[in-house]
């Protein structure tokens, strides 16, 4: 009986390792399928946020995000002697903005369609980046805490 009992030692040991391995997988698939639905959850919801504000150009809800996105840059560089670059649908709106809070700004376009604008003071040296996917990104572990806390309560 001692000649075995070593050997069925390393074998309980070994079936005990084995179940240890296999319920750390499935808790790493879990977890990974939770990462993903909150991935992907979070990617929506970017989505319709840029969806939402694309959609109100042209009225006064796109004009106040534009003036307090350029408010808040303005508030971060500390001068209103600005360069404000906007997609060139914004341009007009931008430069109305610009005589509305009574800067001394240069209205410069973009090809790329952002939404927001990308300011920064008359000499190049601050640039603060006021479009929405950057504030967007500022808020993502937000958002995501968020996502996490409605899915746990839901």
């Amino acid at each position: 009986m001692d000649k075995y009992s070593s050997t069925l030692e390393n074998v309980d040991k070994e079936l005990n390792m084995e179940r240890e391995y296999r319920l750390y997988d499935e808790m790493m698939k879990g977890k990974r399928e939770r990462l993903k639905i909150l991935e992907d959850a979070y990617a929506e919801v970017v989505r319709r946020i840029k969806e939402r504000i694309s959609s109100m150009r042209g009225t006064d809800d796109y004009k106040k995000f534009l003036k307090n996105s350029i408010v808040w840059a303005m508030s971060i560089i500390g001068s209103r002697e600005l360069v404000i670059t906007v997609s060139k649908v914004d341009e007009d709106l931008a430069r109305e903005i610009s005589t509305e809070l009574g800067l001394n700004a240069t209205i410069n376009t973009m090809d790329e369609d952002i939404l927001g604008a990308i300011v920064a003071s008359a000499d190049g040296s601050i640039r603060v980046d006021a479009t929405l996917d950057s504030r967007l990104r500022l808020m993502e572990h937000q958002i995501k805490t968020l996502l996490a806390n409605l899915a746990s309560s839901g």
